[in-house]
This record gives C-alpha cells, sequence and structure tokens, in this order.
C-alpha cells in the first residue's frame, strides 16, 4: 500500500515467538521490501509494479521507530513491487520486467523528490508487462534472472546498451520469452 515503517533491529520478533512483524498491518497490506538503515544520509527508491517511482532521500523520513507506529504512506494507492537504498558507488540503474525486458540508465539523471510528491515515471512499460526489480549495477555487474521454468540467464551489464528514461526496455536475444520472477546481481 506504499507505506514505509521504521523499527528498531532489536524489536524484531523471534521465529519462536510467532508475533507478527507489524501488527499494526491490515488485512489487505503485505511487506515487499525490508531493508537495513544504518545511516539517514542515503537515498532510497520506492517503485510501482506499472513503471512508477519516487527517490527520496530518508532525512525526509520522519522515522519513528516505535513498533506501534503507523508509518507514512508514501505511495498511497499505488501497488508498490519494491524499494531498496540507492548504492552511491553503483552508476546505472537496471529495471527487468516480468516478460524479461531490461533497460539501462544512468543514474545520475534519476532526481530525489519530496516524499508526498507523485511518483513520476522511471519506465515505460507494455499493457501486458510489469516492473519485477530495479538494481545498482555498475559495467562490470553480472545480473541474474530467474525464470518461471526454472531456468536462469544470465546478463552481463557491459552488454546492454544505455537508453534514455523514454525508451522502452527490450528482451536480449538469449533471454528466452518465459516470465522472470527474480533478478539479482552475481
Amino acid at each position: 500500500t506504499g507505506r514505509i515503517k521504521c523499527i528498531p533491529v532489536n524489536k524484531i520478533p523471534s521465529n519462536n515467538s510467532r508475533k507478527p512483524l507489524l501488527p499494526s498491518m491490515s488485512s489487505d497490506e503485505f511487506i515487499v521490501s525490508a531493508l537495513e538503515v544504518r545511516n539517514d544520509s542515503e537515498d532510497i527508491m520506492i517503485f510501482t509494479k506499472d513503471g512508477l517511482g519516487k527517490r527520496i532521500l530518508l532525512t525526509d523520513l520522519n522515522i519513528t521507530t516505535s513498533v506501534d507506529a503507523i508509518g507514512q504512506y508514501i505511495l498511497k494507492d499505488y501497488e508498490v513491487a519494491g524499494m531498496f537504498k540507492i548504492n552511491p558507488n553503483r552508476q546505472m540503474m537496471l529495471y527487468v520486467t516480468e516478460l524479461g525486458r531490461i533497460r539501462l540508465n544512468n543514474m545520475k539523471y534519476l532526481s530525489t523528490q519530496k516524499k508526498f510528491g507523485a511518483p513520476k515515471q522511471i519506465i515505460k512499460l507494455s499493457d501486458r508487462d510489469t516492473l519485477l526489480n530495479v538494481l545498482c549495477v555498475n559495467d562490470d555487474d553480472t545480473v541474474l534472472l530467474y525464470h518461471a521454468d526454472s531456468r536462469t540467464s544470465s546478463i552481463v551489464v557491459n552488454s546492454i546498451p544505455v537508453s534514455t528514461f523514454s525508451q522502452e526496455p527490450v528482451r536480449p536475444k538469449h533471454v528466452p520469452a518465459v516470465k522472470v520472477i527474480r533478478a539479482t546481481i552475481i
């Protein structure tokens, strides 16, 4: 539901307690990402399945570290696909869709926004496709795609041309036309 909630690590219940991680969640909410935050000068990226996203500074959040705190709705009424800390040591953003299409952009063109500002279109998608993952990468990284039929395919980042934000993602020739369920840097 686009809500961010911060809790201290020592308040996370153990597996033995069988308590919910976030007791204030409603029945229609589920956790899509959990981040360990050590430094409030970092940026985070929140993105939706339909290709919208927001880069916000952690200092813009009113971090309340109470387990009972309601949290903040940063992308209310959007279907959030994920959230991650932006790595300043990686220069590129790799977008991966469920249909195995990818696009590589330079990170320097992704500007920060106010926490309650409207999300921006970060990737142009077809009506049949959804955004699966966004990764901070370098030229020498390799990304592994896990497909729904148990196959994997790997992509070396320097083999992908850098695109503009307005270009649609494309499926590399060596990636099978099978739904992607996960993408990771190896």
